[in-house]
């Protein structure tokens, strides 16, 4: 989400933490919006992350377990755009120090860009195919390709 207003990244935090504070394991959520930006902790606007502070287990559900919270968690907090990560916020700081990746999955692609089409003649390099072709196109395309796969 690409230039998201601060008005809708504070609206989108609130019904996330929303969604999240309705299970009963859930003592407290709270939430910020991206960080300053620095050289060591450099984080956007777009960057929403989300603390949960969970009850003793014994106050738990019974039959419920770490697991089975965090895909409860993941059934009720599908808002678009956003990806679910849910992991203790060290390990997520530490990987994010390491790889400047927000997630434990990333794959990053490397090289000169997409090619045509083999068989599209002249069709890749001018007219109605560029614009269906454009870097910016197909990279919102793929993002929405792999938002789709992490949701399923």
């Amino acid at each position: 989400m690409a230039g998201l207003a601060p008005g809708k990244a504070a609206e989108l935090l609130q019904q996330s933490s929303r969604l999240i504070r309705e299970l009963p394991e859930v003592e407290r959520v709270f939430g910020k919006i991206g960080r300053a930006e620095s050289a060591t902790d450099p984080a956007p606007l777009t960057m929403i992350e989300t603390v949960v502070r969970l009850k003793p287990r014994s106050a738990w559900r019974p039959g419920m377990d770490r697991e089975a919270l965090i895909a409860e968690l993941d059934r009720r907090v599908r808002l678009p755009g956003l990806v679910n990560a849910w992991v203790q916020p060290i390990r997520a700081r530490i990987e994010m120090q390491a790889t400047g990746v927000r997630t434990a999955l990333a794959v990053r692609l490397s090289g000169r860009g997409p090619r045509p089409a083999r068989g599209a003649g002249r069709a890749g390099r001018g007219g109605a195919g560029r614009a269906a072709g454009h870097p910016r196109r197909l990279r919102r395309a793929q993002r929405r390709r792999a938002l789709s796969r992490a949701r399923s």
